[in-house]
């Protein structure tokens, strides 16, 4: 398939009567295929609708127009693909080219050496509509294996990003800075602000407190906990802080004695 080059070639839409009379030869075709008894039913499985039946006609006048060397401009799907899921067959096609002459021979303002080579135009096209070889089918799977294979190397060679967090980044900035291993992130954050002690800016849950030191003597021991099915109270729930405790609230002072607390 392709665009007319020859220069008489390009002068046949002209010499046809331009648009009106090739609307003219596609309407009334796609009408007697319609009501075909061979053809008609395949028009039930892809253009069942008045809409889609006009839509079709006038997309084949703009395909023949930019065939035959007309001024419009075709920028649809090849013919093969435009009718590989048809199934058209050597049969169907070979109706259609009698109902073209059928309607030609109504026609007596195109004279015959025009019709006769726009019939030639139509049957250059049944390879691709029809490819009972299957070598459009071939041709149309190894262009898309090797496009498929193009696009793998293409990402094997560049490779897929693999985007870093923000933390992550400021992280490997320090290290390559050549500073002291921060401990996490908000140890990073804390130097750049200037902030000494680190631990004042961490939630009061995750912040380590030191154990309150042990009376002379004594002998640190485990504390047991028993397992309960009671509910959940206020007397034996511990609450957790989350809020940060500010660089001016003093640290309570060292209990003397141990904690222990008792959950039931």
């Amino acid at each position: 398939m392709g665009h007319v080059e020859d220069a008489s070639d390009a002068c046949l839409f002209l010499r046809l009567g331009g648009r009106p009379n090739l609307e003219r030869i596609v309407y009334e075709l796609y009408d007697l295929m319609r009501f075909d008894s061979l053809l008609g039913p395949q028009f039930e499985r892809f253009a069942r609708t008045d809409t889609t039946f006009m839509r079709l006609k006038i997309r084949t006048v703009d395909f023949l127009e930019w065939l035959l060397g007309g001024p419009y401009v075709y920028d649809g799907p090849d013919l093969f693909v435009a009718h590989a899921s048809m199934h058209i067959d050597n049969l169907s096609y070979t109706q259609m080219m009698k109902l073209y002459q059928q309607v030609l021979v109504e026609i007596d303002d195109i004279d015959e050496l025009s019709k006769q080579e726009l019939l030639q135009v139509l049957e250059a096209q049944r390879g691709p509509v029809v490819d009972p070889y299957k070598e459009f089918e071939r041709e149309h799977e190894e262009r898309w294996q090797r496009l498929k294979e193009e696009r793998e190397i293409r990402e094997k060679k560049l490779g897929k990003k693999k985007f870093k967090s923000f933390e992550t980044r400021i992280l490997e900035q320090e290290r390559a800075k050549g500073s002291p291993p921060a401990q996490d992130f908000l140890e990073v954050m804390a130097r750049t602000a200037g902030v000494s002690d680190v631990s004042l800016h961490r939630p009061a849950s995750v912040r380590q407190v030191a154990s309150p030191p042990l009376a002379s003597g004594e002998v640190p021991r485990r504390t047991k906990h028993k397992k309960t099915t009671r509910p959940h109270s206020a007397e034996n729930c511990v609450t957790v802080d989350f809020t940060p405790c500010a660089d001016e609230v003093p640290m309570p002072p060292p209990l003397q004695q141990p904690v222990v607390l008792l959950f039931g």
